[in-house]
């Protein structure tokens, strides 16, 4: 588990310390950026070096765990699992809804809209833990089909 270290300097002021968490926090959200868009450019069978991308994302020994079940135990797994997804199941597209961002435990919480190609419409809520590097070291999914109609969007 990464901490977050504050410089000396910005422990005496508060603007200064607020400047530093805004700054790790707008990090912790380009890093979920990239995430999401390497997992859409997987969706869509785009042809990409996904094992070099997978590694300015996702940490070497990063884990996956999908409804309370170890899924993966390294980026290779992740990535060979997510080929095999869209391989035997064709492309799908994630929607982030709501992105929570936790920067003093390098957390973000996703909660997803994931349109499939041949399993309808599925949402998920997604934690994902970062290291001091901004490469997640372990993904906590929990899935779930939707049944009927809801509005992601939240407008009614």
């Amino acid at each position: 588990m990464f901490a977050l270290v504050i410089p000396a300097a910005a422990e005496k002021t508060p603007e200064t310390f607020m400047n530093t968490l805004q700054n790790h926090s707008e990090a912790l959200l380009k890093a979920t950026h990239k995430y999401v868009d390497f997992i859409n450019r997987i969706g869509k069978g785009e042809i990409f070096a996904q094992m070099d991308e997978a590694a300015t994302v996702i940490a070497p020994e990063c884990k996956k765990i999908f409804n309370g079940h170890l899924f993966a135990k390294n980026r290779e797994d992740f990535v060979t699992d997510l080929l095999s997804v869209y391989k035997n199941h064709g492309c799908w597209q994630i929607i982030p809804i709501e992105v929570v961002r936790a920067p003093s435990d390098n957390i973000v919480i996703l909660r997803l809209l994931i349109e499939t190609e041949n399993f309808g419409t599925n949402t998920a809520i997604v934690i994902l833990r970062y290291d001091s590097n901004y490469l997640i070291t372990e993904i906590n999914e929990v899935f779930s089909p939707v049944k009927g109609s809801y509005d992601f969007e939240g407008n009614k």
